[in-house]
């Protein structure tokens, strides 16, 4: 099983790369995990088509799909977890986690994906929004194997 996490849009700061980075070792220590920019030189809203297709074009058909987007339905991060897990276990040998670049993704891309999460009812920018995903991709994890992560 490996988690993929696709991010649309540019590299971060190094502030942010450096808080995604640990992020992402933290969770690999629990479960195979891997992070792609998905990148456009496109221009306007040309990127969010670019990007989504170069977003698809990673993903197989077999892979389970996760999109954070601000059309998604809301959930706790313990609901975040038992999503997660019921993922891992359904024997697929990759989810895939989206989020968007600054335009977010098409239509095609919100077709594709099995389960389509919401952060929140405001909108964050993606660079926010990749360490929000990552952050509770390892909080889902923590939950799942009993970790004090996560507090009630």
């Amino acid at each position: 099983m490996k988690l993929i996490f696709l991010f649309g849009g540019k590299k971060g700061s190094l502030e942010s790369e450096a808080l995604g980075a640990d992020y992402l070792e933290r969770i690999s220590h629990s479960i195979n995990a891997e992070a792609m920019l998905v990148p456009s030189k496109a221009k306007g809203e040309d990127v969010k088509n670019e990007e989504s297709e170069n977003t698809l074009a990673q993903i197989k058909e077999s892979d389970a799909v996760i999109l954070f987007d601000e059309r998604g339905k809301q959930v706790t991060s313990p609901e975040y977890s038992e999503i997660l897990t019921r993922l891992i276990e359904s024997g697929k040998k990759r989810v895939v986690i989206i989020v968007g670049g600054a335009y977010g993704v098409s239509d095609t891309v919100r077709e594709r994906a099995d389960i389509i999460i919401a952060l929140s009812k405001m909108v964050f920018p993606h660079e926010i929004a990749r360490i929000m995903t990552l952050e509770q991709t390892y909080r889902a994890l923590s939950i799942r194997a009993g970790m004090k992560y996560h507090h009630v």
